[in-house]
């Protein structure tokens, strides 16, 4: 359930990977110049009715389940 609710109210986050890497490039006149490539970034996003078939699972779980707090005598 609890999964579920974090589900409902974050529907997405981004994943940023930095690069370490530069590339060089030659322009017409055989200089070479260097540049970072850029850091690359990753959503995940997901339906919101994901989240709450999780939390309405969870609930039926919870409801239903038999307690079996008995004490071992």
């Amino acid at each position: 359930m609890v999964i579920g609710a974090s589900m409902l109210i974050w529907t997405s986050f981004t994943i940023t990977q930095p690069k370490e890497k530069m590339v060089a490039t030659t322009d017409d006149n055989s200089n070479i110049t260097y540049h970072n490539v850029p850091k690359k970034h990753d959503s995940i996003s997901w339906n919101p009715y994901v989240g709450t078939i999780l939390v309405a699972g969870g609930l039926l779980i919870t409801i239903t389940s038999k307690r079996t707090d008995k004490a071992l005598v």
